[in-house]
């Protein structure tokens, strides 16, 4: 790339700052952004709003009216010589980049208007694209600030109009960023996106595809990304370590974190002021695999047993288990296509589910595959699929059902991920949504099904030309919790759609019950069982599990004292009733807990939205039923607190499994009540152990301080309920109208939530 005439040592680099409806900029924003810009306090909120103003002017539109920017000029300060220019002057005579982080800003309000009904290709297609990358623009090119010859693109803004202009820069930019927005489009405007990048990137070899920026942690931008080959990092001193490793020595980086790379908590969101040039990023290419090392080990308890037809091989480990945790993806007998996106996505090695299932799919076994919520058993389905899919493609090739609809959509995304590099097409159907869709998404063939039960029979009923006769694979992921849901009627009926001949059926769960051998009997041909726990009750090793004996009057108070001593930790809270968790979401809320609500009678589009923003960290506590606890895969959980404890050992095992995933640690926290102990006694004779309980007595004195302010809390909440309880049903109403009627109704095919609290 060939730099600016403007002298490198003369020329500014700058960041952005942004916030929605910013009304004051708090002290340790202000001391940074005066340090920087040399702005005192009192002008940096007039500052910002000309620059707003400026840019609201040249493009009044709606979205881009909210957004406030600060330019910070890194040429003023000393680090800028001392560290930065040299860096910068590095490899290939690269001048570095310039990071104009606008992209999540925009994804934030078009996300708000996608969710009320908004057509988001008319938002991207339109106005919004072309004004938002013309306004960043603006704000510095005619101060001779901005040099030409650099422009970074929000990949979560480049649609067709964006990215035919940016294409004629001749691919002057140096960074393209892909942050949350991303994952609105869906997967073939995912994948255009992704190829219009590379193809900008490519036509410079030097120039790297960086992500960064305010939301790119958040794991439906990683995962797409990622299979396209860029480099991401999140918020926090870990990953900046793993950034400035790239570019600088350890001593350099424990300098420049200090004064370079800065954080700050505002409104609820991480700030980060990534003021810093790169440029000794690896070249951009297709590299060689690499396995020698690993994120985590795996846990040195677990015992891997492969049993032929459910013979039970006695309590000594296999021979494979050593054999298990050296493999690599390679030597499982997968093409380095899959092995390089494996490596792209961060799987440093298989996890011994699919270092035992995935030769033996390959070899055309039928598998129950037995292994803990966490375990990579979404990889070791999909991984063989992918690779029968490449020897020779097929439409409407494998099915996979799964028992909620967050649960299709996250291996609707793994799927996304993992076949990104050979262009798979997926249709994802769920209920709660419109057939018409989903009917569309079934007529342009895509090569591979996932769906609910229940939603997959109606389109099999409905749908005029859908058939499956063809179906080459068949998994039931999470098969007890479909059972548990009272869907065995409707996968009978299924099975009776697929053939029974040349097909192959992976049965994946965390339990074995009677129920899943009856399954398997009626779906799987001489299967093979590929075990990872020592029994149906296996808890993860580092998962620290504990429970506190209250009074059930006391229960909200010790709830408040428990979130207290985990502030700013994320966690799920665990409610057996829908209306349980609506109410301790408005209780939470009242007493100014960062939290949201999920359970079967919000809207399907409510749900995501609250996964998202949870998904995101811009909310750090998830109130759920038993909807959200199995399947879900959230890696930086901290917490489960069991408000209500579960009616089966086997559900508790699966909610505490929402933690502690990945090799790292986690906590589990049950509040038992004098009703619950019998309950109680009996989830601790099935995990063969006693939990710890909590000292009562020692912890009261400090949680009896919340009584107050929870019960005017509690207070609020019961009148918001009332509220809630007479509007349900009606157009806009939080709750849906299932309550109150004359008739026995029968469970709806994708229900999954008690209603009654």
């Amino acid at each position: 790339m060939t730099s600016g005439s403007q002298d490198q040592n003369e020329r500014p680099y700058y960041a952005a700052l942004y916030e929605h409806d910013l009304t004051d900029i708090p002290e340790p924003i202000s001391k940074i952004l005066e340090a920087y810009s040399g702005i005192p306090h009192g002008e940096q909120k007039e500052h910002i709003l000309k620059l707003r103003n400026r840019a609201y002017e040249a493009h009044p539109y709606p979205c881009l009216g909210r957004f406030r920017f600060l330019e910070l000029d890194l040429s003023t300060h000393p680090l800028y010589n001392e560290y930065v220019l040299p860096r910068l002057k590095e490899g290939n005579g690269q001048s570095g980049p310039i990071f104009l982080d606008l992209g999540t800003c925009l994804g934030q309000d078009l996300r708000k208007l996608i969710y009320d009904g908004v057509n988001p290709q008319q938002l991207y297609g339109a106005d919004l694209v072309p004004a938002f990358i013309d306004a960043g623009y603006e704000l510095f090119k005619d101060k001779g600030k901005f040099p030409p010859d650099h422009f970074v693109c929000p990949a979560d803004v480049f649609d067709m109009s964006s990215g035919n202009k940016l294409s004629t820069m001749d691919g002057k930019a140096d960074i393209v960023q892909a942050a949350a927005v991303f994952h609105l489009f869906d997967m073939e405007q995912q994948l255009a996106v992704a190829r219009r990048c590379m193809r900008l990137l490519k036509k410079v070899p030097e120039t790297r595809c960086l992500v960064l920026g305010g939301q790119a942690g958040n794991v439906n931008a990683k995962e797409r990304v990622r299979a396209y080959g860029a480099k991401q990092y999140w918020h926090n001193e870990e990953s900046w370590r793993k950034l400035w490793e790239e570019i600088c020595s350890e001593e350099e980086f424990r300098d420049v974190v200090k004064r370079v790379v800065v954080q700050a908590e505002l409104r609820e969101r991480t700030m980060v002021l990534p003021l810093y040039g790169v440029s000794k990023m690896p070249p951009y290419k297709k590299r060689k695999l690499s396995h020698n090392s690993s994120s985590s080990e795996e846990s040195d308890h677990e015992e891997v047993a492969v049993r032929e037809d459910g013979e039970d091989v006695g309590d000594q480990p296999s021979t494979t288990e050593k054999e298990a945790e050296s493999k690599t993806f390679q030597e499982l007998g997968l093409i380095d296509q899959l092995c390089e996106a494996c490596e792209q996505l961060g799987y440093k090695k298989p996890t011994p589910i699919q270092a035992q299932s995935i030769p033996l799919a390959l070899q055309g076994r039928d598998i129950i595959g037995l292994a803990e919520t966490g375990s990579g058993k979404t990889a070791a389905f999909v991984l063989p699929i992918l690779q029968a899919l490449m020897e020779k493609q097929q439409v409407l090739h494998s099915l996979i059902l799964a028992p909620t609809r967050e649960l299709a959509y996250q291996i609707g995304e793994n799927i996304s991920a993992l076949g990104a590099f050979i262009g798979v097409k997926k249709a994802v159907l769920v209920g709660g949504v419109d057939m018409m869709p989903q009917a569309i998404a079934l007529g342009k063939k895509p090569h591979i099904i996932v769906a609910t039960p229940g939603r997959l029979l109606d389109h099999l009923e409905n749908t005029k030309g859908f058939s499956l006769r063809q179906l080459k694979f068949l998994v039931m992921d999470e098969a007890d919790r479909m059972l548990d849901l009272d869907f065995g009627a409707i996968l009978e009926k299924i099975l009776k759609n697929v053939p029974k001949e040349g097909r192959r059926t992976f049965l994946f769960s965390a339990t074995m019950s009677s129920k899943i051998e009856s399954l398997q009997r009626a779906g799987l041909s001489n299967p093979v069982r590929v075990s990872v726990s020592r029994d149906k009750y296996q808890t993860v090793e580092k998962l620290k599990q504990s429970f506190y004996l209250i009074p059930h009057k006391h229960k909200d108070i010790w709830l408040v004292h428990v979130l207290n001593k985990f502030a700013g930790q994320t966690g799920i809270i665990f409610t057996r009733t829908v209306n349980e968790a609506q109410r301790l979401f408005i209780m939470l809320k009242a007493l100014g807990f960062s939290s949201v609500p999920i359970h079967g009678q919000l809207s399907q589009n409510a749900r995501l939205e609250a996964l998202n923003k949870f998904r995101a960290k811009s909310k750090n506590l998830l109130v759920a039923t038993d909807v959200a606890a199995r399947g879900l895969d959230i890696p930086s959980m901290d917490l489960v607190i069991n408000y209500d404890l579960p009616d089966s050992s086997k559900t508790y095992v699966h909610r505490v499994g929402r933690t502690a995933r990945a090799g790292k640690s986690g906590v589990a926290i049950s509040m038992v009540t004098q009703y619950d102990a019998e309950l109680w006694l009996r989830i601790e004779h099935a995990l063969g152990k006693k939990i710890e309980n909590h000292d009562y007595d020692a912890e009261k004195g400090e949680a009896m301080v919340f009584a107050n302010s929870v019960s005017e809390a509690q207070k609020t909440a019961t009148l918001e309920m009332k509220d809630l309880h007479e509007n349900r049903g009606k157009k806009g109403a939080t709750l849906r109208n299932t309550r109150g009627k004359k008739t026995v109704v029968k469970r709806r095919r994708d229900e999954m939530d008690a209603d009654v609290g």
